[in-house]
């Protein structure tokens, strides 16, 4: 939006631009690459905290969801783990007094692939249950 009619706005970017030279350069295509390959999967970090939280992240390569833009599937998925109401991941673990927060979506996007991710703050409980904890997610 803008008060400048469209011609004003052009007279105002040409000479700015057209310096650039047009190479006629072809755009370049990459062959799709893992992010990990299968055999890596899954893995398991334990990081010791220096606060006093206890937070379970878990990460998920998706294949590109863009030519999904419409659908949103991903969202569709945090909706599944997150939502507060019943029958979601965050309800039952709430429910069983194991988490306090749980936040899930896309954190990462390239052309190819995405990582889909699941921030879980344990409570104490749910931390000395971690074991049964996981592999209720897993």
């Amino acid at each position: 939006m803008s008060v400048e009619s469209l011609d004003e706005l052009e007279a105002m970017i040409t000479p700015i631009f057209s310096p650039i030279r047009n190479t006629n350069a072809s755009s370049q295509c990459f062959e799709p690459t893992p992010l990990m390959e299968p055999s890596q999967l899954p893995c398991y970090y334990h990081v010791t905290p220096v606060s006093d939280s206890h937070t379970l992240r878990l990460y998920w390569p998706l294949p590109s969801l863009r030519d999904k833009v419409a659908e949103k599937p991903e969202r569709y998925l945090s909706y599944l783990l997150g939502h507060e109401s019943d029958g979601s991941l965050f309800a039952l673990l709430k429910y069983k007094n194991w988490a306090l927060q749980l936040v899930a979506g896309t954190i990462f996007r390239l052309f190819d692939y995405e990582i889909f991710s699941c921030t879980i703050s344990l409570s104490l409980e749910g931390l000395s249950l971690f074991n049964e904890f996981f592999f209720s997610i897993m």
